[in-house]
């Protein structure tokens, strides 16, 4: 607790002595502005790099029948993984093709991992560890729908490159995770907290893959036409 106090402090005493503002996001700038009274010159950036990501090659490698689930991420209880985990438990016997993939490392791997085991789930989960940026490619390349039900966010690159990738995607309403989830259309926007929504969002994907993956691919087309040149 002292050292978030230091840290907040520090960041509102750098925002109020700013001369222009710049943040990942619409929604990240607007609550940056809220901290200061001076009509600052203000926009926002993005930090994934298309051309990069584009340039990478990466193998598709899929000779099974399972219905593969993705996060990436820093494994921390705000990102919710555990819930998914919790879900795997109650979907594991009618859906037995759904398989979480899990890249990323944090202080709370090892609390997913202790709730795999007590619910029987450890054959249905794969712990990626930290990942590069051709193997988040190639992870995401090989999945069918990827999963952040994280309970705070900015603008995730996890989300975007997911996006690029055309994939379908449940993730959380917040932050400024509505800018590239569009709800009904290329993945579902939940509320991190109700554990029996994400559990629907994820059934109704597994019952309508065909659907799904069809619809993510136009959809997404169509929102990456909307971020412009901020790639």
């Amino acid at each position: 607790w002292p050292v978030r106090l230091v840290i907040n402090g520090c960041s509102h005493f750098a925002i109020k002595s700013a001369n222009a503002l710049r943040a990942e996001s619409d929604v990240t700038l607007k609550k940056l502005k809220r901290y200061t009274k001076k009509d600052l010159p203000a926009d926002s950036f993005n930090l994934f790099h298309m051309e990069l990501f584009d340039k990478m090659d990466v193998n598709i490698n899929r000779n099974d029948n399972d219905y593969r689930m993705l996060f990436i991420g820093r494994i921390i209880k705000l990102k919710g993984v555990l819930f998914v985990i919790d879900i795997l438990g109650q979907i594991k016997d009618k859906y037995p093709e759904a398989k979480l993939f899990v890249g990323g490392d944090g202080e709370y791997l090892g609390e997913l991992k202790k709730q795999a085991k007590l619910l029987n789930v450890e054959d249905k989960i794969v712990f990626l560890g930290n990942l590069s940026r051709k193997q988040v490619k190639e992870e995401l390349a090989n999945c069918d729908l990827f999963i952040l039900p994280s309970m705070s966010e900015g603008r995730p690159i996890s989300l975007i490159e997911a996006m690029v990738m055309k994939k379908p995607m449940i993730a959380s309403d917040v932050g400024a995770i509505n800018e590239i989830v569009a709800d009904g259309k290329n993945g579902f926007l939940i509320n991190p907290y109700n554990i029996e929504q994400i559990k629907e969002k994820i059934i109704y994907c597994l019952e309508n893959k065909q659907k799904i993956k069809k619809q993510a691919e136009k959809e997404n087309k169509e929102i990456l036409k909307n971020f412009g040149d901020r790639f």
